[in-house]
């Protein structure tokens, strides 16, 4: 039974060939794209800060994005692919504190509501019979008395004929849509 993910279509749409290679022939990288170790280590750091909020609304910026140093050393293999030639390994490290900082001072976490869960997996059935399955996971969860328009979550889920046969399911309409994104929003 087939089950998509957004770094799955994403891979599709982005070549054919690299999907086959990793999800369907299953070969694996021995580099890693430097842009990917970023985003790892940035998401490790603020899973952290999610874990313990109460430390988080007193450490500060500069703590995470100490942190986030610390952690991209130790985690820093040495076969990472750099495709900008403008950029260095270093660049990227003090690209990743900036994104840290950033996050912190813009969305002051622990102040705006509860954490009620990290890291959820989120997966649905996108026809009845339950063929065709999409899975996802949701960074974090808060619930929160006001709504703050830059932190409101919008789940979006496209539906797009793929260029595999096996991989071209027809998500059937709900309730008499036509419209098969809005059918996957219906699902969810």
């Amino acid at each position: 039974m087939p089950v998509y993910s957004h770094s799955r279509i994403s891979s599709f749409e982005n070549c054919p060939l690299q999907y086959r290679y990793r999800y369907i022939d299953r070969i694996k990288h021995d580099v890693q794209g430097v842009e990917a170790l970023v985003g790892k280590v940035v998401h490790e750091v603020l899973e952290v800060l999610y874990g313990d909020l109460d430390g988080a609304r007193t450490a500060g910026a500069r703590h995470y994005s100490a942190l986030f140093s610390d952690l991209w050393r130790r985690r820093l293999p040495p076969p990472v692919r750099i495709v900008r030639d403008n950029m260095t390994l270093e660049d990227y490290g003090a690209l990743g504190e900036r994104c840290v900082e950033n996050f912190y001072s813009r969305h002051q976490p622990g102040d705006r509501g509860e954490v009620l869960g990290c890291e959820t997996k989120v997966e649905f059935r996108l026809d009845p019979e339950g063929r065709y399955r999409m899975i996802g996971f949701i960074d974090r969860i808060d619930r929160a008395d006001v709504v703050v328009p830059e932190l409101a979550v919008k789940i979006r889920v496209e539906a797009r004929p793929l260029g595999i046969g096996r991989l071209r399911p027809r998500i059937p309409p709900v309730r008499g849509s036509e419209d098969a994104q809005q059918t996957a929003r219906e699902v969810a």
